[in-house]
């Protein structure tokens, strides 16, 4: 199926050491879920044996110890759900929910909670699906840019590539270098971005909000635990860059690497090395930001 993130930026881990990990989230009173939420299936849900396939995935899942599934596609929760009807689901920020009516439809066909990312200081939809039933879920930390023009094909791209049977799967995901090029014209682009401020939590518990989704996956465990502290602390001191997923400068970074080591022309790689440059040394004060910030947006 595919879990949203393409296996190069990922740790390797053996099943021995999932299991592990399950276990360690159990003994700490938590639940652990598992991600299925690939936006495109690349037309594997018409071939002959997907459904086997499918179930086989799920059911060893749930072996292990899985307690519910993050899923973007309606057609995989409404599966899920009919056969597993005891597993908690939630609709993917890759399902991009934009309007009440769309969160309705997800939360009919099994899911118990919503995911929002790049809608996330739309407070009126935050509401209306707060009114609705729904445990809505808003996602923290991610830079992506205001109404991103790339996003779909973004998406698109590391669904397909998460997906292990896909042939020449992309060892980059070229939007990321269109948005990096992007904010780097125009660094402005960061704090219209969707990211939002440990400071801030308290204006989406009043919209209804009471889960927050913290992005990276693909990080290190120290950093991972910075990222939680400050957000469990509801204030962060420094460069708000410390705490987001920054994806803009990591992504087109570890290409340029990888396009050294390919031994492509300079004159190939210098120019977006210099055009990318602005970011590695881009900072968002913290301290800056005026007071009561999120609400006069």
């Amino acid at each position: 199926v595919g879990g949203g993130r393409p296996p190069h930026i990922l740790p390797r881990i053996t099943e021995a050491q999932f299991r592990t990990h399950v276990a360690a989230v159990h003994a700490s009173g938590r639940e652990f879920y598992a991600t299925f939420n690939t936006s495109d299936l690349g037309l594997r849900e018409y071939s002959a044996g997907f459904l086997e396939r499918l179930q086989a995935e799920v059911t060893r899942l749930v072996e292990i110890g899985v307690d519910g599934f993050v899923v973007a596609i309606p057609a995989l929760i409404e599966w899920i759900h009919r056969e597993y009807p005891y597993t908690r689901l939630s609709a993917s920020t890759f399902a991009r929910i934009r309007t009440v009516a769309q969160g309705e439809y997800f939360l009919r066909r099994g899911a118990d909670t919503l995911v929002i990312e790049e809608a996330n200081r739309d407070f009126r939809l935050l509401r209306g699906l707060a009114a609705a039933g729904a445990r809505v879920e808003v996602l923290v930390n991610q830079t992506c840019i205001h109404d991103c023009p790339f996003r779909f094909h973004h998406l698109n791209t590391s669904s397909l590539a998460s997906q292990t049977d896909t042939v020449d799967a992309p060892w980059f995901e070229f939007p990321l270098l269109q948005c990096g090029l992007e904010v780097a014209r125009d660094p402005a682009q960061m704090i219209a971005g969707i990211f939002v401020r440990p400071e801030d939590l308290e204006v989406y518990e009043e919209a209804g909000v009471h889960r927050f989704k913290i992005s990276g996956r693909n990080q290190t465990t120290p950093w991972i635990r910075r990222a939680v502290q400050a957000y469990t602390a509801r204030q962060y001191p420094g460069n708000l860059l410390d705490i987001l997923s920054y994806v803009q400068n990591r992504g087109p970074r570890a290409a340029l690497q990888r396009l050294d080591q390919e031994g492509v022309s300079p004159e190939i790689v210098r120019p977006l090395r210099a055009a990318l440059d602005p970011l590695g040394t881009m900072t968002i004060d913290n301290r800056a930001f005026p007071k009561g910030f999120l609400r006069r947006i």
